[in-house]
């Protein structure tokens, strides 16, 4: 669940792109970076950079999720 309703990330992505009528990259922005400066871990976590923690979504077209690294 993503903080606590029953609905996962790529998800939620598809409906902000889909429903927000939000480009992907905003939909990404808002589902990585946005949440993770909420909770003051924005230097850290939520961007793709050096010394940054990130997991790689590998995502099919209509982004469905194909595999996760």
């Amino acid at each position: 669940t993503l903080a606590g309703a029953d609905i996962d990330m790529a998800s939620c992505i598809r409906l902000a792109g889909a429903d927000l009528t939000r480009d992907f990259a905003s939909s990404l922005r808002m589902a990585t970076f946005i949440p993770a400066a909420a909770i003051a871990r924005g230097h850290n976590i939520g961007l793709l950079k050096p010394e940054c923690r990130a997991d790689f979504v590998h995502l099919e077209p209509g982004n469905e999720i194909c595999g996760v690294y």
